[in-house]
């Protein structure tokens, strides 16, 4: 098993899978659930893989943001923003 993680500020975002060619995992903050998709369209819950040290669902900070990444893989982060909205009374 191999460990694939990257670095946003201090936080770390790991999860310990093997990843084969044409893979990739989704890690969802928003709904809080980590996937591996293989190249033939399975999709597989991996939540119980990750690092339980860190919290991989740390919401992405505002403003500049450093972020890196260890072993030879690629790293896509796609940010959606989303306003909150006060509760009704």
């Amino acid at each position: 098993m191999l460990t694939h993680n990257f670095k946003i500020n201090n936080n770390i975002y790991q999860v310990n899978s093997t990843i084969e060619e044409a893979e990739y995992i989704e890690i969802n903050t928003f709904d809080k659930t980590i996937f591996k998709y293989s190249n033939y369209g399975d999709k597989t819950n991996i939540f119980n893989l990750r690092n339980k040290e860190y919290n991989v669902f740390e919401p992405i900070p505002n403003g500049p943001i450093n972020i890196t990444a260890n072993g030879d893989f690629k790293v896509d982060i796609i940010c959606i923003e989303r306003r909150g909205e006060p509760k009704w009374i």
